[in-house]
């Protein structure tokens, strides 16, 4: 992973707790599914399972119940229900990389 990619990652991490009592920096779902693309245009040959993991993160971003899929955000584009996942999944992604602009994503 590039320097570009691990500075995404953190400055987007969340504090998750863990059964320690710890807690972790973990990047989200949106991060990673950025890092993943660009692994895998990166060594097509070798990261055949990206595309998978990907469309896996597309299609369960958010649950089936969960109010964003309603918000004016999805509504206004008239997006499919079975759109809005991906379609938000893919506004955090470009959010996430417009806020760290430094010569790309």
């Amino acid at each position: 992973m590039s320097r570009t990619g691990i500075r995404l990652a953190f400055s987007h991490s969340q504090r998750m707790p863990t059964a320690n009592d710890l807690e972790v920096p973990v990047a989200p779902a949106s991060v990673i599914t950025v890092l993943k693309m660009a692994a895998y245009l990166g060594r097509l040959a070798d990261r055949a399972k990206d595309p998978g993991d990907i469309g896996h993160v597309l299609e369960n971003y958010i649950d089936e119940d969960d109010d964003r899929r309603y918000s004016a955000e999805v509504l206004d584009r008239e997006l499919d229900f079975d759109d809005a996942s991906a379609f938000l999944t893919w506004s955090r992604c470009r959010d996430s990389c417009s806020r760290n602009r430094t010569g790309g994503c």
